[in-house]
């Protein structure tokens, strides 16, 4: 219950948070949420990584220098490259992150079923560095097909260490240590472990078995959600879901 501070008799009134100068104020308890949707989830262990936002802009600023640097070789890269980028990977990045436990968007199940929700009009993907020639790729990456470092000047220029790509991560993010990425790793690793344990947690067990008995009345029968979106009927890379995927999802949000 919470505390209601017009009950505070005079022995209990330090406890009310009334009490002498100094004296710390207790605290009334705040009722748990419950959340209706898992967009915008905050996980503890996401205040030691940058947010969506700045991970998608430094991986923006990334691929700018790398085109920058590519053109001073006489290579187009990245020709369809834009800011759009940024705003594109933060939306698919909160809406991979809110499906951490399994679809929880009404309207997202409805017209796309398990797949991502449709990218913003107008965006194109960024060239991928496969469709570079050998040559182009040795300058990106400042390695020659065996892997030995080049040291043959391009363009009358020498290549970077770690080519246009190490050039532009020096750029951006500076020369990280060891120690910062031994802290990224380990923040990965806790965050797989606090899942892993969290699915074998009992009370996560007793909703799936409610979730599934429900699945089971609707005329569908899996396990858990994730079972369902990983059917191997739906072909989440294809451009539209199947009536049956949407189905199922429609379901899976009920």
């Amino acid at each position: 219950m919470y505390a209601d501070r017009s009950d505070c008799t005079p022995f209990l009134v330090s406890a009310c948070g009334s009490g002498p100068p100094g004296t710390p104020a207790v605290r009334p308890p705040v009722a748990t949420p419950a959340p209706t949707t898992t967009v915008g989830l905050r996980l503890p262990l996401n205040v030691y990584l940058p947010t969506v936002g700045e991970q998608a802009t430094g991986e923006y600023l990334v691929y700018r220098v790398q085109q920058h640097c590519m053109r001073g070789y006489g290579v187009r890269y990245l020709p369809h490259l834009s800011s759009d980028y940024i705003g594109t990977t933060v939306a698919t990045w909160r809406e991979y992150e809110s499906r951490r436990y399994g679809i929880s968007e009404r309207t997202i199940a409805a017209r796309r079923g398990y797949h991502l929700g449709e990218e913003p009009s107008g965006t194109r993907a960024p060239q991928v560095s496969t469709a570079l020639s050998v040559p182009e790729r040795e300058v990106l990456s400042g390695r020659a097909p065996d892997g030995r470092r080049m040291t043959t000047p391009v363009q009358n220029q020498d290549v970077p260490d770690g080519g246009c790509a190490g050039l532009a991560e020096r750029t951006v993010h500076g020369d990280r240590t060891a120690k910062a990425q031994r802290g990224y790793d380990l923040v990965a690793r806790l965050r797989g472990e606090a899942f892993d344990r969290s699915r074998s947690d009992p009370r996560v067990a007793a909703v799936n078995r409610k979730w599934s008995s429900c699945m089971r009345g609707k005329g569908f029968t899996y396990r858990d959600p994730d079972a369902a979106i990983e059917d191997p009927r739906w072909n989440l890379l294809s451009a539209r879901p199947s009536r049956a995927e949407v189905a199922v999802a429609t379901a899976d949000i009920a």
